[in-house]
């Protein structure tokens, strides 16, 4: 059964498409995160990054190459972020590698933390070190 993105790719479902070459697709994104939300599809599906071969090496890194001619397009000289999505943990949603490129407004680091199910939860570990003066955030203490 094909992806929705291979589906997208065919034009059986209608998307609004930013960009487009041999390789791949770039989308909106239907739910976006940030004021420019953009997913950057290839054309050759790979479910997820991790199960990329050195055969998709040349089309992963033509997805970086999409993204910098698109940021140019759409004058992103300010900034944007790149996510990977891979399982269920990082909230992948489609099984078919997929960059998301966002921008037009101030993305924080480390992200927000999403409260997660119980039964997904692994043990952290302490943090024990006081906020980093140069980072704004916890160190944790290395055991």
């Amino acid at each position: 059964m094909p992806t929705l993105f291979e589906r997208i790719i065919a034009r059986e479902i209608p998307a609004r498409i930013e960009h487009e070459d041999e390789h791949c697709i770039v989308i909106h994104d239907i739910q976006p995160q940030a004021p420019v939300h953009l997913l950057i599809i290839p054309k050759v599906v790979i479910p997820r990054v991790g199960d990329a071969t050195p055969d998709h090496q040349a089309v992963l890194g033509h997805l970086l190459l999409a993204a910098g001619v698109v940021a140019k397009k759409l004058q992103l000289a300010r900034g944007f972020r790149l996510v990977v999505n891979h399982g269920p943990d990082a909230c992948e949603t489609v099984p078919h590698l997929h960059v998301h490129l966002l921008a037009r407004r101030q993305l924080n680091w480390p992200p927000p933390r999403q409260p997660r199910h119980p039964a997904a939860q692994s043990p952290r570990r302490p943090v024990s070190a006081p906020p980093s003066p140069r980072f704004g955030f916890l160190v944790p203490a290395i055991l």
